[in-house]
């Protein structure tokens, strides 16, 4: 049980002392005995529920927190590592780096997405705040905070983008245009992706099956640097049919002597 007593350095005030979870005791002061004696009483009732969180560590600092977030796992892919970065440095640092992640309120967090979002669009402010949410969810999950503040946010409404649809000359075209690339086309037809179709080796085709086998991809990481790694799951390293008019343009450049 904590306790309420007139603080030994100044009469006037009153200190709530308690115990946390460690046993070790800490101390807050206030004006008023009322005051002292509702926050120890909040604070006895979070450390009941196993709720309370260490007044010190809802004072780290956002950027340090953020840095935490970035490099918690493995497993994120280099070019969603980039992209985080580049969200946290030049959106969320600018407004939130210096200041303790427990002080931060909802009011606050709608405060920036408005900001946000009388400058940018909506699909963008909906990307920043997604990262903003994560980082503070990391804070929540990992005690650093009780509660994120990134709750019932009031977000701009999006739209899907109309994606244009090119025809057959349309798509002869953008290959004249891009000369000896133009196989990247063709075979993005197939359904294939940038990564995928930059990803690819002259030792995944069978030119006589007319098959190419997806297994590796290219992406931008950090620093605009390509690398390159597997698709993400399973079920994007697969193997595909060609048509026969890919197969014959790329047998030239897959040839022995082209090679």
């Amino acid at each position: 049980m904590g306790s309420i007593r007139r603080s030994p350095r100044n009469p006037s005030r009153w200190e709530a002392r308690y115990r946390d979870r460690a046993g070790r005791q800490r101390t807050k002061t206030f004006d008023a005995r009322a005051d002292a004696k509702a926050w120890l009483a909040a604070t006895e009732t979070d450390l009941r529920r196993g709720s309370w969180i260490d007044p010190r560590l809802a004072a780290v600092r956002f950027e340090v927190v953020a840095e935490r977030w970035l490099t918690s796992s493995d497993r994120k892919r280099p070019l969603t590592v980039a992209r985080d970065r580049s969200v946290v440095t030049n959106h969320l640092l600018p407004v939130l780096g210096g200041v303790a992640v427990g002080s931060v309120t909802r009011a606050d967090i709608q405060q920036i997405v408005n900001t946000w979002a009388a400058n940018g669009t909506p699909s963008t402010v909906v990307r920043q705040y997604a990262c903003m949410r994560a980082i503070f969810t990391f804070a929540e999950t990992y005690e650093l905070i009780p509660r994120s503040p990134c709750r019932a946010i009031r977000l701009p409404q999006t739209h899907p983008r109309e994606a244009q649809i090119l025809d057959g000359p349309a798509i002869d075209r953008l290959a004249a245009a891009l000369g000896d690339d133009a196989p990247m086309v063709y075979l993005a037809v197939l359904g294939l992706r940038w990564g995928e179709i930059a990803g690819l080796r002259v030792g995944q085709l069978d030119l006589v099956r007319r098959t190419l086998t997806v297994k590796t991809q290219r992406t931008r990481g950090e620093g605009g640097r390509m690398v390159e790694q597997s698709p993400k799951t399973r079920a994007g390293q697969r193997t595909m049919t060609m048509p026969t008019w890919i197969a014959a343009m790329l047998a030239p450049s897959t040839s022995p002597a082209g090679a």
